[in-house]
């Protein structure tokens, strides 16, 4: 449905033009979860048990998308849950089954089914600038970083004190705050102050005993000789490999 904005002398009317699905609907039950709109201007739509469309708004033209068993590069389930079109433009897709993304050069679907983080029912699903995913499910919100491969898991009931979140509660505002909400209230943060920290911390000997006696008194010498013996066993992976 296309509503059309016709201002009037006193008052406000809408015009609509209704888009026809009827020919390529196979269930009673295909009521729509989510919206989303990507740069091209095309509307994805998702629905509970018909899986995925693509509405081409210039061609008046509807396209499906449905989970295929004999096929690994369609997406994993018919129904969706939510839809997300990150910074970068690339499509992700939350079923039931777990995180999808769309390959727009293939016409298909990358799925995340050997990830455990990734592969559960996805309540809610949104994006920050950098173009890492924030993902909601009944009782965990994952930050994942397709591009680095990263991810943070948030316990919700241990961390931050909601004991499940709600179908696509949540909300972006201009200075990229994320709200979300569930049973208990409502969490709110900035993602650019989240940040992961990848410089591994050196190891650091403080102290060596044997048989219950500190050699603290050799303790440089014990590291000097602990060091060696790690850039021999080094040596001799990579001859080994």
């Amino acid at each position: 449905i296309t509503p059309q904005f016709i201002p009037g002398n006193k008052q406000i009317s809408f015009k609509y033009r209704t888009a026809m699905i009827d020919k390529i609907i196979t269930s009673v039950n295909y009521d729509v979860t989510y919206f989303d709109i990507d740069k091209k201007g095309n509307i994805w739509i998702g629905t509970i048990n018909e899986g995925l469309f693509r509405y081409n708004k210039s061609q008046d033209k509807f396209t499906q998308y449905k989970f295929d068993i004999k096929n690994p590069n369609s997406i994993n389930s018919n129904r969706i849950y939510s839809i997300r079109i990150d910074a970068k433009g690339m499509i992700w897709v939350g079923t039931d089954m777990g995180l999808c993304r769309f390959n727009e050069t293939t016409n298909s679907f990358t799925r995340f089914s050997n990830d455990s983080d990734l592969s559960y029912s996805i309540r809610t699903l949104t994006s920050d600038m950098r173009g890492r995913l924030w993902i909601g499910s009944d009782n965990k919100l994952v930050m994942f970083d397709c591009e680095d491969n990263l991810k943070i898991i948030i316990n919700l009931f241990n961390d931050v004190g909601l004991s499940e979140l709600e179908f696509n509660s949540f909300f972006n505002i201009e200075n990229e705050t994320i709200y979300m909400g569930g049973n208990g209230g409502v969490i709110f943060f900035q993602p650019d102050e989240i940040v992961l920290d990848m410089d591994k911390a050196p190891v650091v000997l403080t102290n060596f005993e044997l048989w219950g006696k500190s050699l603290n008194k050799n303790l440089h010498d014990i590291q000097t000789k602990f060091r060696q013996s790690l850039s021999k066993e080094r040596k001799r992976s990579m001859s080994g490999s």
